[in-house]
């Protein structure tokens, strides 16, 4: 035995020590994102246009300065639209939830530019990037690929488009999307049956924090919106999400309306809304952002 140890390197104490705390201090770490809760994910949107829309979106701004564009889908305010029966769903999913673009004259200053391009011009190049992505063209206004059919929607004499995708798969996939939360809108509403419901469109604020609402400010926790109509009324649900599951709140006319008092009732709820917009209703005290520490700060 002596002889092993005497020709074992010798290895200084010190370097021993930081070793051991390393090894310590990463066992540590591990423990942490280990049992690090993680908010749930949403089942994704198939879209055979994702691609195109996409650099569209991106190119359109590039090649013509007059104009802007944005994304169909969530608004922030509780549209109605009109619904779409999809195969193994009670409930409809609104069209206002199909994807797509709105192109439109830009604002500058808050005021409409009036455009010196065409909008003509901006529906040929539309119509040029689905050509090339394999879409067949199946009217004047509109592309077809698998199931899937895009319409460029332009009223003479406007200066306005909006592109629009619908079909089998990418509908499904909307209502596969929105099934849990129906559930927990179903739950939280007794009385209510699926076939009453129209549900969108809903954005999960992870994938898109812009807006009044935004992602939230709580690692470990989501927050997500859905236009709810039944009833002949719209409503704006807010759900949270933690620890792999998505959870029920309460509903406004829009997104400023979420009562402070309905969030503050479930402790997870405010952890996930901490420094969002909500109403105070009681004694009028009007639009606050919640805090942790009191019910309310006053922005």
């Amino acid at each position: 035995m002596s002889t092993i140890l005497s020709v074992m390197p010798k290895i200084p104490l010190a370097k021993i020590a930081g070793l051991v705390i390393a090894a310590v201090v990463g066992f540590m770490l591990g423990l942490v994102f280990w049992n690090d809760p993680q908010p749930p994910q949403t089942p994704p949107i198939v879209s055979e246009a994702e691609p195109v829309i996409a650099d569209l979106e991106k190119e359109i701004p590039k090649n013509f300065t007059d104009y802007s564009v944005v994304r169909t889908g969530w608004t922030g305010q509780s549209t109605s639209g009109s619904p779409i029966t999809v195969p193994g769903y009670d409930f409809t999913v609104s069209d206002q939830s199909l994807p797509g673009l709105l192109v439109h004259p830009r604002r500058v200053n808050d005021e409409l530019v009036v455009p010196a391009q065409s909008i003509d011009d901006v529906w040929g190049f539309v119509h040029e990037h689905f050509a090339a992505a394999g879409f067949k063209s199946l009217t004047s206004d509109s592309y077809i690929r698998g199931d899937e059919t895009c319409t460029i929607m332009h009223e003479f004499g406007s200066v306005q488009l909006e592109l629009r995708c619908r079909g089998e798969k990418l509908e499904k996939s909307l209502a596969e999307q929105a099934k849990p939360f129906v559930d927990l809108y179903l739950r939280a509403h007794a009385g209510l049956k699926a076939g009453d419901l129209m549900y969108g469109p809903m954005v999960v604020r992870s994938q898109n924090p812009s807006g009044p609402i935004g992602a939230s400010k709580i690692a470990g926790y989501d927050l997500a919106e859905a236009v709810v109509r039944h009833g002949g009324d719209s409503f704006v649900a807010l759900f949270y999400g933690h620890q792999g599951k998505w959870h029920y709140i309460t509903e406004a006319y829009d997104e400023f309306g979420f009562s402070c008092s309905d969030i503050t009732k479930d402790p997870q709820a405010r952890k996930a809304f901490r420094h969002q917009w909500c109403y105070q209703y009681e004694n009028d005290e009007g639009l606050r952002k919640l805090d942790l520490s009191a019910p309310t700060e006053v922005i």
